[in-house]
C-alpha cells in the first residue's frame, strides 16, 4: 500500500496529511513513510508533518523528521525545514 500511495500526484499529500491526526500510532508512522517516499510531491503536507515532530511516540517523530527532509529537499521550504528540525532538536535537549 505504501508504494501504491507514494505514487501518487502531489495533490495526494494534502488527504494523506490528514492520517497524521489519526488515533492509531502505526496510521501516522506509515503516513509519514509514505510522504517521505512521495519527495518533494509530499509537499502540500509540510505544515502537518512539521506538527508531527511532536508526536508522543518517537518512531512517527523520527519518521516525520525525515519525511519533512525528504519532501522539501531541492524546494524554497528546505531551510524552514531545517530550522523545524533544529529546533525540535533544542526543544528535545531540554526536555
Amino acid at each position: 500500500a505504501r508504494y501504491t500511495l507514494s505514487h501518487l500526484g502531489p495533490w495526494a499529500a494534502e488527504e494523506l496529511s490528514l492520517a497524521l491526526e489519526d488515533d492509531d500510532e502505526y496510521v501516522r508512522l506509515h503516513t509519514t513513510q509514505v510522504l517521505e517516499r512521495m519527495g518533494p510531491r509530499g509537499l502540500l503536507a509540510f505544515d502537518s508533518l512539521r506538527a508531527a515532530l511532536d508526536d508522543p511516540h518517537g518512531a512517527v517523530c523520527g519518521a516525520a523528521a525525515e519525511a519533512l527532509v525528504a519532501v522539501t529537499r531541492g524546494t524554497a521550504r528546505a531551510q524552514e525545514a531545517r530550522a523545524a528540525l533544529l529546533e525540535r532538536i533544542e526543544h528535545s535537549r531540554t526536555r
